[in-house]
């Protein structure tokens, strides 16, 4: 009994002991707690141990069981500190070593602990040294997961022994997405236009939202600010026939979520044309394509407070058509004023979204204020072609889009300029006004009326505004050289005309162009004056009258009668006056023919509202027997001209290629067949041609004298009416021919008795 019970005392004993030194070490986990839930993967675990019986802590560990089974994540010294420098000159008095340490050594004053340099004098930015003499401690962990996880802490101490905490804890990662709520676009909306922005307005809900975005046509565009649990909105552009998106909200996690909505409009407006800046009075036209769900009974255009009813046309599977034309309201000062359309369904009235056109009062000058230029007007010299210091005077009237109303009058006038831009005070490009321009130029250094140059005319009657900005050279006639003339102008019906443009144009002989010199407008008289340089020169005038050719005369007759009077007229007499445009549509203010002769090819055109256009012809030769030649390549502005150019005549039968372009537009090709000159060989009368026809077909009747006679005669007659003998006229053919015949009769006779006897 009393060995039994020894052996429990010791049995005991060892227990105890046991019990002892395994409680000789305790650790706790602090944080994250029991059961908690990570919102990000990135976690810090924290835990404290403390040791007794004489030993101290040396290193704390993490354990995880991530991957299915525990393992040692992380170890960790007890301690890192940091030491101070100092040097021996430095030690203060009272520092305790504490451990036994070769250089550098380890001191301890009021828990401050410092190293000291056993040799180096000076003071030392200091130095991280591992210490570990701490029974007591808690350390952190910094470890990613991806998963839910059970983690535990064991520390150890100098001795060799270790312990786990008494419990494991559980972390849980958190698996939820954020929620998504979309309260708007949804369903079917009122109305929008393509173009325009669309809101979107959502909601997120997550405790760790990180970002949020949404993908509209295969474009991940970022929400940015995006806040859990409060309406978020954010504004794109609307694209035609895509109404709908994907939006996405993702957590610190990783947490993924998405929503695809789809919307659609009772009104979806996809165009609206009009003119944002227009002139007071004009009319303008607004014109509004919508795609509707229902059918639009009515429209009203809302113009600053004016109702007017619209135009409704349906085209067909929802799409309409609404118009309106309006004048514009007259103002004195440049105003903005607001429109929209109202439209009608059967369920509902829509409001469209509004839009502001400005309306000015014009303006126009010399380019120092207003920015939109319109004419870019340069000063020539007639005759020399050399730029000149003159005065212009400038009246520019401005119509509406029918012609027919006045909207505007803007005049200016520009003193002592060689070249000088004119610029408005709206961007007319495009409106759609038409204009008609009135030029008066001159030289006249006093300003006296002592004219060095005399006062001419330029004249553009109902041009489109669609051509600005325009480039005008004005050509000025010394008054040495001029001869005025008054010009009267009557129609193929011999009436006088009123407003007809005369566009005088000279050519020019050096270059093989005519420029347009000056363009007068008739009285109601039709009468008009011009002014000539009778020094042998030639002139070309064309009568247009609103973009309408009347008549050109070609090369007239230009003599003064009287001079010495200084009384010259001009009739310009349209009946009989060949008019060569006739035959050629008018495209886009212009028309222009080709012609060509023996030596030249001519390209003249007209523009026949008077306005300048820049127009260049390049012409090149193709020939089987050379390489392709160049034969010109001009320009001119104006608004008329002609082009003269000389094909090579030896090269062989070859086509020549027109290219013509108008504004830098290439119009349709033209080809000319142009035929080898034989005249070099052959002489141009073909005589030798001739000759050799007669040589061959008499010869072919040498057998008989009378049919060699008898076919001479006759191969005259076929040559005669065949015209081959070019440069004769039909009285010298027959009364050659006549000699002939006679002479061939004579000799026949002859022969017939020289055979009978």
């Amino acid at each position: 009994m009393n060995k039994k019970l020894s052996i429990l005392l010791l049995l005991g004993l060892f227990i105890f002991c046991i019990s002892f030194a395994s409680a000789a070490i305790t650790t706790t986990l602090n944080s994250p707690v029991d059961d908690s839930i990570a919102y990000v993967n990135s976690v810090t675990f924290n835990a404290s141990a403390s040791v007794t019986g004489g030993a101290t802590l040396t290193n704390m560990s993490l354990w995880t069981n991530e991957s299915g089974s525990w393992e040692l994540k992380t170890k960790k010294i007890t301690k890192e500190f940091y030491f101070p420098w100092v040097s021996n000159s430095t030690i203060i008095n009272g520092l305790a070593d504490v451990g036994s340490h070769s250089t550098p050594n380890v001191f301890e004053l009021n828990n401050n602990y410092y190293l000291v340099s056993g040799n180096s004098i000076g003071t030392f930015s200091g130095y991280i040294i591992s210490y570990n003499s701490f029974t007591n401690f808690t350390q952190t962990f910094d470890q990613t997961i991806t998963d839910d996880i059970i983690w535990n802490v064991q520390a150890c101490d100098s001795d060799g022994d270790c312990g786990f905490a008494t419990t494991n804890y559980t972390v849980i990662l958190d698996t939820t997405s954020p929620a998504i709520t979309v309260q708007s676009p949804s369903g079917t909306l009122d109305y929008n236009a393509i173009g325009q922005e669309e809101t979107l307005n959502v909601t997120f809900t997550d405790t760790n939202l990180d970002s949020c975005w949404y993908n509209y046509n295969g474009t991940n565009i970022s929400i940015e600010g995006c806040l859990t649990g409060v309406k978020n909105s954010t504004t794109f552009i609307l694209e035609e026939n895509n109404f709908n998106m994907t939006i996405y909200g993702n957590d610190t996690v990783g947490n993924l979520n998405s929503k695809f909505i789809e919307w659609d409009y009772k009104i979806l407006e996809t165009s609206l044309t009009y003119n944002e800046e227009v002139l007071d009075l004009s009319l303008e036209d607004f014109i509004l394509y919508v795609k509707s769900t229902e059918e639009i009974t009515s429209s009203k255009l809302h113009y600053d407070g004016n109702i007017y009813d619209s135009s409704i046309l349906s085209l067909g599977s929802g799409l309409y058509k609404i118009s309106n034309s309006i004048q514009i309201p007259d103002v004195a000062v440049d105003t903005n004023y607001t429109f929209y359309f109202n439209l009608t369904t059967p369920t509902a009235i829509i409001k469209t979204e509004s839009n502001i056109q400005s309306v000015y009062v014009l303006l126009i000058d010399n380019c120092g204020v207003y920015t939109n230029e319109i004419f870019n007007i340069s000063l020539y010299d007639e005759k020399t072609l050399e730029l000149l210091l003159g005065t212009i005077e400038v009246n520019l009237e401005l119509f509406n889009n029918d012609k027919s109303t006045a909207l505007t009058t803007a005049v200016s006038n520009f003193y002592n300029m060689s070249n000088m831009r004119i610029c408005s005070n709206v961007n007319l490009t495009g409106t759609g006004y038409f204009y008609d321009l009135e030029l008066r130029y001159y030289v006249d250094p006093t300003n006296t009326s002592t004219f060095l140059y005399v006062p001419e005319f330029y004249h553009i009657q109902k041009a489109s505004i669609s051509n600005f900005p325009q480039s005008i050279d004005l050509f000025n006639l010394n008054v040495n050289q001029s001869t005025e003339f008054t010009m009267y102008y009557r129609d193929n019906n011999y009436v006088a005309r009123e407003n007809v443009l005369l566009q005088i144009e000279r050519k020019y002989i050096s270059e093989g162009i005519y420029r347009t010199v000056e363009i007068p407008i008739t009285s109601n008289e039709g009468s008009a004056l011009g002014h000539f340089d009778l020094d042998n020169y030639k002139y070309k005038i064309i009568a247009t009258l609103n973009g309408e050719i009347l008549n050109v005369f070609d090369n007239p007759a230009i003599v003064c009668e009287s001079e010495l009077s200084g009384i010259c007229t001009l009739n310009l007499n349209g009946q009989g006056s060949a008019n060569p445009f006739e035959d050629y549509d008018t495209i886009n203010d212009i028309a222009y023919y080709i012609s060509f002769n023996d030596t030249d090819i001519l390209v003249s055109y007209v523009i026949p509202s008077g306005e300048t256009r820049q127009v260049n012809v390049y012409m090149y030769q193709v020939s089987s027997f050379a390489d392709d030649k160049i034969l010109c390549n001009s320009t001119l502005t104006s608004s008329a001209g002609t082009f003269i150019c000389s094909p090579n005549a030896t090269i062989g039968d070859s086509n020549v290629f027109i290219e013509i372009r108008i504004d830098g537009v290439l119009q349709p090709m033209n080809k000319i067949y142009f035929q080898e000159d034989l005249g070099d060989y052959f002489n141009l009368n073909n005589y030798a041609i001739a000759s050799l026809f007669l040589i061959l077909f008499i010869t072919m009747m040498v057998s008989s004298p009378i049919i060699m006679v008898a076919s001479s005669v006759f191969s005259v007659v076929i040559l005669a009416f065949l015209f081959l003998l070019k440069g004769s006229s039909i009285g010298l053919v027959l009364g050659s021919f006549s000699w002939l015949a006679i002479a061939g009769i004579l000799i026949l006779v002859k022969l017939n008795k020289k055979d009978e006897t």
